[in-house]
């Protein structure tokens, strides 16, 4: 199969690391590294903002170094979050990724992958485990809201928001890989064309 870059955004409880290790088995003759983003170590609003800057350029450019070789990566979360998060509690405006995305976008086109999950309140705050950053029914609204402009402000071209509701963990995980599927034959139809 060809290498991919697979991001996976989305909100909290949605199953975005089972997902990851549904991927990782599908796709078991393949090495994957894995790159979870979370929590950045930093207080200040300064050190935050350039920290992520640096942060998701290089990851980016980690993806565009690797390219033609036999590396795969998988991202659990990225800068989707940071333009969700930063505004909500960082106390500044994190769209500053969707132009970091975009100077890559081109190039990386038929390797890069964007699946954003998200979900509704109610369900959500069912299954709220304590470890997530919102649990008010209007922060999880806003965390929706802010996912899916986040999807609508992506430049990449192989994107696909899926609304998990109340499907099983498996009817989503055939959604995705079929997605991941159709985008990889786009990528040797866009290869037979050039």
């Amino acid at each position: 199969m060809a290498q991919k870059y697979i991001i996976i955004e989305g909100m909290d409880r949605c199953g975005k690391d089972t997902q990851i290790a549904l991927i990782q088995k599908k796709f078991k003759d393949e090495t994957f590294h894995v790159f979870h983003y979370a929590k950045v170590p930093f207080k200040t609003k300064g050190d935050h903002l350039s920290y992520n800057q640096r942060l998701y350029r290089d990851m980016f450019t980690m993806m565009f170094e690797n390219q033609g070789s036999d590396r795969n990566f998988i991202f659990n979360r990225s800068h989707l979050g940071e333009s969700v998060y930063s505004p909500k509690y960082r106390d500044y405006d994190g769209d500053y990724v969707f132009d970091i995305e975009k100077s890559f976008a081109e190039t990386l086109k038929d390797q890069l992958i964007l699946i954003v999950l998200v979900n509704v309140p109610d369900i959500l705050m069912s299954r709220d485990d304590g470890n997530s950053l919102s649990n008010k029914r209007e922060d999880i609204s806003y965390e929706r809201s802010a996912f899916i402009r986040g999807y609508g402000l992506s430049s990449i071209r192989n994107k696909k928001l899926i609304e998990c509701g109340e499907r099983n963990i498996d009817t989503i995980h055939q959604e995705i890989i079929e997605f991941i599927q159709k985008s990889l034959e786009t990528e040797n139809l866009y290869e037979q064309i050039d």
